[in-house]
């Protein structure tokens, strides 16, 4: 494969609508593949390959909004891709632009140079996080089978984010209060861009 093309499922500007960075403007790059299996439940990124496009870095990065303040790589789970070339390709093109990475934590990251990384365990992995994946923040999408130790072992690090689920908001929401109970400055997000019907 070559390592400056990427399965690109959809490029589009929008605002961040979780965590740290909620409500600035952003480019969402979303890239197809993941490694988990089966897929979780709840994401809301159901890829269809048949309708990706394979895309070099640099035509990546000609499509994005050069108005907005952030570059957000996400997927699927990005880091299953040589991510060097789309960032320096981003940096080349738009040096002011903050490059943001949304991952799983099943790979390192330690290679990359993002300003950002928001890193969302999940349950196929038993919440486990690679050992090299640097992240600025943790989210973890509130529902039945979450463990609360799997949280409170690395929750004082970083700021870390109960996400309600919103194939279950009311539920979740409840399980979300409870897990706050036990974990010092947690905060409970929802997903901004779907209350403000974006993409």
């Amino acid at each position: 494969m070559d390592f400056g093309v990427y399965l690109v499922a959809e490029i589009f500007a929008s605002i961040q609508g979780e965590g740290y960075h909620m409500g600035r403007s952003a480019n969402f790059i979303r890239l197809a593949n993941c490694n988990l299996n089966p897929p979780c439940q709840f994401c809301d990124t159901k890829i269809d390959k048949d309708k990706c496009e394979c895309l070099e870095a640099d035509i990546i990065t000609s499509k994005l909004d050069k108005h907005c303040e952030l570059c957000v790589i996400t997927g699927g789970e990005p880091t299953c891709w040589n991510l060097i070339p789309l960032v320096e390709s981003v940096r080349s093109r738009y040096p002011e632009m903050k490059i943001h990475l949304e991952t799983n934590g099943t790979n390192s990251t330690n290679r990359y140079n993002f300003d950002w990384i928001t890193c969302s365990p999940k349950p196929q992995n038993t919440w486990l996080i690679h050992g090299g994946c640097l992240y600025n923040e943790l989210k973890y999408v509130i529902d039945d089978e979450i463990f609360e130790n799997a949280i409170l072992t690395i929750a004082d690090k970083v700021p870390v984010y109960l996400q309600i689920n919103a194939m279950d908001p009311i539920n979740s929401l409840q399980r979300a209060l409870e897990l706050q109970k036990h974990i010092k400055g947690s905060r409970i997000g929802v997903q901004l861009h779907k209350y403000l019907k974006m993409r």
